[in-house]
């Protein structure tokens, strides 16, 4: 399914060479295929997908009828989503955290309420399967010329705060020079504190200040 999602990929303009999905004790990443040659990946612009344009249907993600992409894209991006996104643990993810948040002794959840950190409850009371949905979309957005986008293959990639940050073109979004090695591939997503971050995409690794 890999092979074919990355030859689907291809065929629509996409650059993902060389790079695997593999799962570790930090969760999913992406990885070199062989350590000893470049990997690539480069998103196009006809491949970043409007989050407006992306809706919930019988499960799946989807792009809504009715919009300019071409059909290969769309078929791309359902495939893409059922079988290494959304639907291969994007969900679940999301939702776990939602869940462990909810464990959270009830002095705690008041403490960082008063903090005006994070109100669990009142996030809680909004729960449900649209409010899953928008938060598994603006963890993997993406900024391009104004529009929050979705980017395959690049959003699959973590954090890491002394990685590169990502190239912004007019034709689209490349990911920077990677080094050749056998370790994971990582970029920098942007600047914010570890207590933003875990509330913002649910981890918190230490960040340069």
């Amino acid at each position: 399914k890999w092979d074919i999602c990355i030859s689907k990929f291809h065929d629509c303009g996409g650059i993902a060479e060389n790079i695997y999905q593999k799962v570790t004790k930090n969760g999913r990443g992406i990885f070199p295929v062989d350590s000893k040659i470049k990997s690539k990946i480069f998103v196009p612009m006809n491949l970043l997908i409007n989050r407006k344009d992306v809706i919930l249907k019988e499960g799946q993600l989807k792009i809504k009828d009715g919009t300019d992409y071409s059909k290969e894209v769309v078929d791309f991006f359902y495939f893409y989503q059922k079988n290494f996104s959304w639907g291969n643990g994007g969900k679940e993810s999301t939702e776990a955290f939602e869940k462990d948040l909810a464990k959270f002794p009830e002095d705690m959840k008041e403490f960082l309420k008063e903090k005006r950190i994070i109100d669990i409850n009142q996030r809680h009371n909004m729960l449900s399967d649209d409010f899953i949905l928008k938060t598994f979309l603006s963890n993997r957005g993406f900024k391009f010329k104004g529009k929050n986008v979705l980017a395959p293959y690049l959003e699959l990639v973590n954090y890491s705060p002394k990685s590169s940050t990502l190239l912004v073109t007019n034709e689209g979004i490349y990911h920077p020079e990677i080094d050749i090695s056998d370790q994971e591939i990582m970029h920098h997503y942007c600047y914010m504190s570890s207590l933003a971050r875990w509330i913002k995409c649910g981890y918190s690794p230490q960040e340069p200040m």
